[in-house]
């Protein structure tokens, strides 16, 4: 069986839906931007996740922010070709993209533009209560005002995955916006 669809018309996370309820084992190869992803899957697991850029979990993170591109599932494909370097229950993978997605989307109500710029308050910190990525975040703009594309840039991460952070710094009142 083959399924081959464009990622517009039928996103990345549907299709590991519907793989993980039909419990469905092959190769899934996806082409998005020039960039070449793989992921291969057996029954209720992801074994292996490669894309031109990244391998293992990075790969997998890479893939699922695609938002357009080509694919094809093949369960004629041997899967046995490939050696795992990876080990994820694809319910598990389901769950936490949309997780991932609907904390995006709470992040952009405090963010509202790219463009706004970043400044650190003079407040104490209490470092034990911030994530790495967070105390990354305030160190790079302790002498800087930054834009949130500039910091997405300097950290040379996705805008979306600074947002989550800066969000949290927001609200912890630790960084304030200015437009």
């Amino acid at each position: 069986m083959k399924i081959d669809s464009l990622i517009e018309e039928h996103p990345l996370i549907d299709l590991l839906q519907y793989l993980f309820m039909g419990s469905k084992t092959g190769v899934l190869k996806i082409l998005s931007n020039g960039i070449n992803g793989l992921l291969v899957i057996d029954g209720p697991l992801l074994l292996y996740a490669h894309t031109d850029n990244n391998d293992g979990e990075a790969a997998l993170q890479e893939i699922l922010s695609w938002k357009e591109g080509r694919y094809i599932f093949d369960t004629e494909e041997e899967i046995q070709a490939y050696k795992p370097n990876i080990s994820l229950p694809l319910e598990f993978i389901i769950l936490e993209t949309l997780r991932k997605k609907d904390e995006i989307e709470e992040a952009k109500k405090f963010i509202n533009s790219f463009e706004a710029t970043v400044e650190r308050k003079s407040l104490e910190i209490d470092n034990s209560s911030l994530t790495e990525e967070e105390k990354n975040i305030l160190s790079l703009i302790e002498n800087h005002k930054l834009t949130v594309n500039q910091i997405a840039k300097e950290k040379k991460k996705d805008i979306n995955s600074i947002l989550i952070p800066l969000s949290r710094l927001i609200k912890k009142g630790l960084i304030k916006l200015s437009h």
